[in-house]
């Protein structure tokens, strides 16, 4: 099995966080947050906003201000690497950004809208290979505020190859996850 790199990506872990108001704070676990007034943890659900996992989601974008939450990663230089995650967009437009960096420089800077739907989570999947052994997730708003949750990293599995050498000397393959050669 894959393990996600990620520490607490659905949030969960701040104690009972109250429906509707907001827990503003400068860390959540390993999770540290930016900006003015911040982010905060949110208590789902919440009037029509159901939960997209478990019962708390982290909102970035306090009053539409730039805002951000990060954590460090341990990866692997070489790497491929899945992120993902649910995001659920307040009432009118909002996009957000997700940064993958290390000491080798950026590795993913990709922004996404959320749903046009008021309070419907939709995902984001996005790949990167890592250039560093520590690397920094962090995603911020763009425009408006968001809510995320269900965080994850996984590293992707490396294809099993087979080598052939025939009797002509010449070297054959087959990728045993599809069959090619």
């Amino acid at each position: 099995s894959t393990t996600n790199l990620v520490q607490d990506g659905s949030f969960e872990g701040f104690g009972t966080v109250p429906n509707g108001p907001y827990l503003y704070q400068n860390t959540f676990g390993a999770w540290t947050a930016g900006g003015t007034p911040g982010c905060a943890a949110f208590g789902l659900p919440n009037g029509s906003m159901q939960p997209y996992e478990g019962t708390a989601a982290m909102y970035i974008g306090g009053n539409y201000n730039p805002n951000y939450v990060e954590q460090t990663l341990a990866t692997t230089v070489g790497a491929e690497y899945r992120l993902s995650l649910g995001v659920n967009g307040d009432p009118w437009v909002s996009s957000a950004k997700a940064i993958v960096s290390g000491s080798g420089g950026v590795d993913l800077s990709a922004t996404f809208d959320a749903p046009a739907t008021p309070f419907e989570w939709g995902s984001v999947t996005l790949s990167f290979t890592a250039t560093s052994a520590v690397s920094t997730l962090r995603i911020e708003n763009v425009s408006g505020g968001c809510h995320i949750d269900d965080v994850t990293c996984l590293r992707q599995a490396v294809p099993e190859i087979e080598l052939h050498y025939t009797t002509d000397s010449h070297l054959t393959w087959n990728d045993l996850g599809s069959g090619a050669n």
